[in-house]
């Protein structure tokens, strides 16, 4: 087991590739906590599998600041974090405002729409 003695955090890991990926990490040996936005599906999910669920909003920077410190403490630190949330939206290149990260995606000949921020 590759896993076996680390921890492992799922952003995102309360459904669909977030939830299979946390399944994948739990059955390689790891100690896994999973976050999410809906705390029905991180009920589910924590009590089909034993992982920690901590309800969390990654659009947050404050809320996920938050989840990382809980999960680390209550789990005696964090090896792996897998992120599979994250924040999205679609831009007009005419809009971008030079200081902007996706107008710098742009310039240096990256697709700009669907950029994660």
């Amino acid at each position: 087991m590759r896993f076996t003695g680390k921890t492992v955090v799922v952003l995102g890991g309360n459904s669909g590739i977030g939830l299979a990926a946390a399944r994948a990490f739990q059955a390689e040996g790891a100690r896994v906590a999973i976050t999410g936005r809906n705390k029905e599906t991180l009920a589910q999910a924590a009590a089909a599998s034993g992982m920690l669920a901590v309800r969390s909003d990654m659009s947050s920077v404050a809320d996920s600041r938050v989840a990382i410190a809980r999960i680390a403490e209550q789990l005696g630190g964090i090896d792996v974090l897998f992120v599979n949330a994250g924040v999205g939206r679609v831009v007009n290149n005419r809009q971008l405002e030079g200081g902007d990260v996706t107008w710098k995606l742009f310039q240096a000949g990256f697709p700009t729409c669907g950029c994660v921020r």
